[in-house]
């Protein structure tokens, strides 16, 4: 009786032959979408906003300037991204949080968030 509004929507999970099919078990989109990556990002405590993060926030992640001795510091680095999802680590100390970032924008992210000097800025919820 449901099917009309399940048309156009894409399946979240491998759903089996013969399961029965539930709304719960489709999404409007896939993420990551069409350009995007999803990567995640280990925070320590004031590396990110207190305020909890929700799914679909947009957020920039802000990289320090690379500054060679003697120079003066440059601007951070700063990638727009949106929140996919929110967890604490198993120790509970770090906050675990796996943001969608632009396909080319990845792999430099990913490789920078070893380094523990990100950081997490939410932009405004209002749009």
């Amino acid at each position: 009786s449901e099917l009309p509004t399940l048309v156009g929507k894409r399946a979240v999970l491998d759903i089996a032959a013969g399961t029965p099919l539930t709304s719960t078990q489709f999404a409007d989109q896939v993420v990551p979408g069409e350009g995007q990556t999803v990567v995640g990002l280990s925070l320590a405590p004031g590396f990110l906003p207190s305020i909890p993060l929700k799914a679909g926030d947009k957020v920039r992640v802000v990289q320090p300037a690379v500054t060679l001795p003697g120079q003066q510091a440059g601007l951070p680095n700063t990638i727009p991204a949106s929140v996919v999802g929110v967890s604490k680590s198993a120790d509970g100390r770090a906050t675990l949080v796996d943001v969608a970032v632009a396909t080319d924008a990845a792999p430099g992210l990913a490789a920078e968030t070893s380094s523990g000097k990100i950081v997490l800025v939410l932009d405004s919820r209002n749009r």
